[in-house]
């Protein structure tokens, strides 16, 4: 079950270097909700799994974590998001699954 989203609570911590944040989602008219996962690595660098759209405040907390290097889209993401998500990531950073636009 997807929790609501919240808005205090940007990025939430699962383990030291592991954050989640939720948004609410539909799919078909039904709420599935969205998950996007982001991992600090050893070199201070983030890997972020299954980006979601990013306001500004969530995108200020995923600053304070560190850099965006490795961003992995499994589903479609439309290159409106994949810019909002990715920031200054190189192109060659940025893996979409096979339906990506």
């Amino acid at each position: 079950m997807t929790r609501a989203y919240n808005e205090d609570e940007m990025l939430r911590q699962l383990a030291q270097d592991l954050r989640v944040t939720e948004r609410p989602q539909r799919a078909f008219g039904i709420e599935i909700g969205t998950r996007m996962t982001v991992v600090r690595l050893a070199d201070g660098t983030l890997f972020v799994h299954s980006p979601v759209a990013l306001d500004r405040a969530t995108r200020l907390a995923l600053d304070a974590l560190g850099p965006v290097r490795h961003v992995v889209a499994p589903n479609r993401v439309p290159p409106s998001s994949r810019r909002r998500v990715s920031g200054g990531v190189p192109r060659r950073a940025f893996l979409c699954g096979a339906r990506c636009r």
